[in-house]
């Protein structure tokens, strides 16, 4: 990234084969709530929009979440959000704290 987003804060979300993963709350979005605007994902995703001079996103990426990762940054980069992404194994375990860089424990 070139350090452009060095000075925001990252939020994360995980995406799987049958939807996301929201950090670090671990609260489970499925691929058909995706576009409902109550669903957790679309109510992260207004607020990215309205901070998006200070959040950015950045996605966990399962290897059968390819699909689901391009409907999520299409909605998110629709929006002038910077987006980013970290492929992970499926077995590899995601800790996400508040306020704190991703941490991978197998």
């Amino acid at each position: 990234e070139k350090g452009v987003n060095k000075s925001k804060t990252p939020r994360y979300i995980e995406c799987k084969d049958d939807g996301v993963i929201l950090h670090p709350s671990k609260t489970f979005v499925p691929r058909a709530d995706l576009q409902d605007a109550n669903s957790p994902i679309q109510k992260l995703i207004a607020e990215l929009k309205a901070n998006k001079d200070k959040q950015y996103l950045i996605v966990a990426l399962r290897p059968d979440g390819i699909d689901m990762f391009n409907q999520i940054r299409n909605l998110v980069e629709g929006e002038g959000i910077d987006i980013g992404y970290e492929p992970i194994e499926y077995g590899l375990q995601l800790t996400v704290e508040q306020g704190d860089k991703q941490k991978g424990d197998e």
